[in-house]
């Protein structure tokens, strides 16, 4: 099952579909309708929190190939 704004490519569904045929599965895409990014929702969650006054440094902590065996369990 391919979700999200990436269910939208049409070269990724034609990959998938031809890779489904060749090796015995079947892709499902939703509608493309429903094929939605949520960036308008995080830019709008953005915005209501710096309008309230929270605010936050622009640093990032990046993890490349970060071991999953360390995250603390849920």
């Amino acid at each position: 099952m391919i979700a999200g704004g990436v269910g939208a490519n049409r070269r990724l569904r034609n990959e998938l579909a031809a890779a489904g045929a060749k090796d015995g599965f079947r892709a499902y895409f939703p509608r493309l309708v429903f094929c939605t990014d949520n960036g308008a929702m995080i830019a709008l969650a953005g915005a209501i929190r710096l309008a309230s006054g929270q605010q936050q440094d622009a640093s990032v902590q990046v993890y490349p190939r970060w071991d999953l065996q360390s995250l603390p369990a849920a």
